[in-house]
């Protein structure tokens, strides 16, 4: 037996179900879906070139959507930052679509691209998280097509966002995942046309008023205006109607939907409404689509201690968080199939959360449109840039509690670079537009631990103006500059506490704690090397040790504390503190019991509130 043999590929359950031809078939846009669509996914040809030098032949295939660093790739190869990565891939449009525009959707590739068809330049892409689409009508052959992504991505040699991916892989920083990682596939729409939709609760309204506001974008609205529809269905039955008349070259609209008794969105009971909207505008179809809305609203309140509670349509709610790095270790950053993408939530909900904080990272519309439908709250980070920060400033002064400016001395936060700051502000307000109509999303959280943290009072307002309906984490861990909904603290000792001034527009939370760590042989991408905060002898260990922090955070939730983040839902490559192992095949302690725990702890948080809004 060669005892220098590679362990066995790590894969989780969903691995081997993964069709090589056609994955992730799923449409990828719940929120405003059209019955015609093609999927691209499957195998691509890919090239890795240095800078400057073209693609020349090819160096074989590999399986879009699944980063090229990750197995299910095919290539498993990483990408340096003076290199480049192109992809190729032919396809035919359908000749029922002629007449119509032709979009390519990308829904994410790290981080910048380039798009050309049939040797033409479409237009180029910057930022790793959020979809992004080019006509390819002008362009077309209407014969075989040939579509051409140069894609360069730093990782962390650069200061774009790019959460915790590293080139060198090690503790909390994780393995890259550079280029196309969400789905890319062809719609056929009329010239004038629906390009978005968002629906919410008007501000200032409470969500049993059965009042919803419906935001849509248009594009190509004509001289001659137009008129849009919206309905709300039940159960298929329509319950509430609305039109509006569009004026000449309109770029967008808004309508008020209105029902009596209308049934609000919870994790208790996550209703969502059927939404359906008509354009009509020249001479060409009308565009028809369909998407999904809810009522709720969220905001604080004042408890009976004069503490500031979080309010979920008017009622305290206490938020117990689990946190969810979005890894996978065959995928990178890309879930082997759809079931596989819903599992994380599914299990945060059956041990007892109602919450997941996104951490570093944006993930698909499939990924909000399970929690939409499966009842689970969202805290959002928006992933972190920079440069890389020492470790005086990103973690020995932080754990210490030391209180640092961020609208100056920036070198210390890795931000002394203009452009970098205009980049994350950029690409902050692309994952809001993005993420703004899922109900899921109750939070945004702009910076975690001060990673690439620059003026977060300023963001913090910015988000709370832009999105009344959220609320904001505006400096997840230490260096708060008392912007934001939130006073956060990150703790992981045995016996956390809670921060200070949670009082009066500020809410006390527990933005990360726990980190319980248990190695479990064979369920790692390696078992030499372990990160974690807090060890644990065995799973009875585990589940005391978990039971004892939810009873202690109880009694804190009682006194004030709003809301609590458990570090983590799943291991990650080397980072053991995760309630499943990173394959997902095994829950690391008794899971009745941590559900016990948490139930009991979302109780213990969620008392009435004296008086209070949203």
């Amino acid at each position: 037996m060669n005892s220098e043999a590679k362990p066995p590929r790590l894969e989780s359950p969903w691995a081997a179900k993964v069709d090589r031809e056609r994955p992730l078939p799923e449409y990828p846009r719940p929120s405003l879906v059209r019955d015609e669509w093609l999927s691209l996914n499957g195998p691509w040809d890919y090239a890795i070139r240095p800078e400057g030098a073209g693609p020349g032949s090819f160096d074989g295939p590999i399986l879009v959507p699944f980063p090229v660093e990750s197995p299910l790739s095919g290539a498993e190869r990483p990408l340096g930052p003076a290199e480049v990565l192109w992809y190729r891939r032919s396809f035919r449009v359908p000749g029922s679509w002629r007449g119509r525009r032709v979009l390519v959707h990308f829904g994410a590739a790290d981080w910048e691209a380039r798009v050309s068809l049939n040797g033409q330049r479409l237009g180029s892409h910057r930022g790793g998280y959020v979809p992004f689409s080019f006509d390819l009508t002008e362009r077309l052959s209407w014969g075989e097509e040939e579509l051409v992504v140069e894609l360069r991505d730093p990782t962390d040699a650069g200061t774009q966002c790019r959460g915790k991916q590293s080139l060198r892989p090690r503790g909390i920083l994780y393995t890259a995942a550079s280029g196309l990682w969400g789905t890319v596939w062809l719609e056929p729409v009329p010239e004038a046309r629906i390009a978005g939709v968002s629906a919410a609760v008007p501000r200032g309204a409470a969500a049993r008023d059965g009042r919803l506001e419906v935001s849509v974008a248009l594009c190509a609205i004509g001289a001659a205006g137009g008129r849009l529809r919206a309905r709300l269905d039940e159960g298929g039955r329509a319950v509430a109607e609305a039109a509006v008349e569009l004026g000449p070259e309109a770029g967008s609209a808004s309508l008020e939907l209105s029902l009596r008794e209308p049934r609000l969105w919870s994790p208790a009971s996550p209703f969502l409404y059927g939404l359906s909207l008509e354009l009509e505008s020249g001479p060409g179809p009308a565009d028809r689509v369909a998407s999904y809305a809810a009522f709720r609203t969220v905001g604080l309140g004042e408890g009976p201690r004069g503490e500031a509670r979080i309010l979920l349509n008017g009622e305290a709610l206490f938020h117990n968080a689990v946190l969810d790095q979005g890894y996978w270790p065959e995928g990178v950053y890309t879930a082997p199939t759809d079931e596989a993408l819903a599992s994380d939530i599914e299990r945060a909900k059956e041990l007892g959360f109602n919450a997941i904080r996104k951490h570093a990272k944006v993930e698909s519309e499939r990924w909000y449109w399970h929690c939409d439908r499966l009842g689970v709250l969202v805290w959002q980070d928006v992933p972190a840039g920079g440069r890389n920060m020492s470790l005086l400033y990103s973690v020995v002064l932080g754990f210490a509690g030391a209180r640092l400016r961020d609208d100056r001395g920036l070198g210390r936060f890795g931000r002394s670079d203009p452009a970098s700051r205009e980049d994350f502000a950029r690409e902050a307000e692309e994952i809001y537009e993005y993420l703004k109509g899922f109900p899921c999303v109750v939070a945004w959280v702009p910076f975690n631990e001060g990673w690439g943290q620059f003026e977060s009072a300023r963001f913090a307002r910015e988000f709370a103006a832009r999105d009344p309906s959220r609320l904001v984490d505006a400096a997840s861990g230490w260096y708060d500059a008392g912007g934001g909904h939130f006073a956060s603290r990150h703790d992981y000792r045995r016996r956390p506490r809670a921060p200070r001034g949670g009082r009066g527009a500020r809410a006390a939370v527990l933005s990360e704690y726990g980190g319980l760590t248990l190695r479990v042989a064979g369920h790692s991408t390696e078992d030499r090397r372990q990160f974690g905060y807090a060890g644990a002898a065995d799973a009875e260990d585990l589940a005391a040790q978990y039971e004892a922090l939810a009873a202690r955070l109880a009694a804190l939730a009682r006194e004030g504390l709003a809301a609590a983040v458990y570090t983590q839902i799943s291991d990650v490559e080397i980072e053991r503190n995760g309630l499943l192992t990173y394959d997902r095949r095994l829950v690391k302690a008794d899971a009745g019991r941590i559900r016990a725990a948490n139930l009991a702890l979302i109780e213990a948080g969620s008392r009435p509130t004296a008086r209070g809004h949203a």
